[in-house]
C-alpha cells in the first residue's frame, strides 16, 4: 500500500509542507484533523469504539467519527469523507470549534463539526468496532471513572462543554 501524505501547517494553520503518516508520529509536525459529534433527537452523542486494527488508540471510545485531513483537502471535505467512511452516512454538518493540541509527536489543529442523525449507520469494521448513543452526563461520568476513551476525545469534549457553558 502506498504511503499517505498530509499537509503540515504552522501555528497559524497555514500549509508549509507535506509529510507521510509515519513522519506525523515520529517528528514534531503540526497537521490537521477533524472530529465529528453526531447527536440524536434526544440530544445523546454517538460514540464509536475504535477498531482493534487501528494504529493508535485501539479499542478506545471516541467521538462519532474522526480522522486526518488528507493532502490538499479542506477540513469540511475531510469531515464529510470520514462520516461516509466510518458510519456510512451523509448529513449536513456545522463547524463548531477550532482546537490546537500540541504534543511531542502528535500536534494537531482540529476542527470539530456537529451534526444530527438517528441512523441507520453502516459502520466500517476496519475502522469501528461498535457504536452507541450516550447522554453527555453519562459520558462525563464514564470519563471520571477512567473508562477507555481516546485522549483527543477527552480534550475536544471538554472544550465543547466549556463552549456550551459560555453560550448559556
Amino acid at each position: 500500500m502506498a504511503e499517505e501524505y498530509f499537509d503540515i501547517v504552522n501555528e497559524n494553520d497555514e500549509i508549509i509542507g507535506k509529510a507521510s503518516r509515519s513522519d506525523l508520529y515520529t517528528k514534531d509536525l503540526i497537521h490537521r484533523s477533524v472530529i465529528i459529534f453526531i447527536f440524536n433527537k434526544k440530544g445523546e452523542l454517538l460514540l464509536q469504539k475504535r477498531s482493534k486494527f487501528k494504529d493508535l488508540w485501539k479499542s478506545r471510545w471516541t467521538g462519532s467519527a474522526s480522522g486526518h485531513v488528507a493532502l490538499g483537502e479542506s477540513y469540511e471535505a475531510a469531515a464529510k469523507r470520514e462520516l461516509k467512511e466510518e458510519l456510512g452516512i451523509k448529513i449536513s454538518l456545522k463547524q463548531s470549534l477550532f482546537i490546537k493540541i500540541r504534543q511531542k509527536v502528535n500536534s494537531r489543529n482540529i476542527k470539530l463539526f456537529i451534526g444530527e442523525s438517528n441512523g441507520p449507520f453502516t459502520f466500517n469494521k476496519k475502522e469501528v468496532d461498535k457504536i452507541r448513543f450516550l447522554s453527555l452526563a453519562k459520558i462525563k461520568k464514564e470519563i471520571k471513572k477512567r473508562k477507555k476513551f481516546t485522549p483527543t476525545f477527552v480534550v475536544v469534549l471538554k472544550a465543547y462543554l466549556e463552549n456550551l457553558k459560555k453560550k448559556n
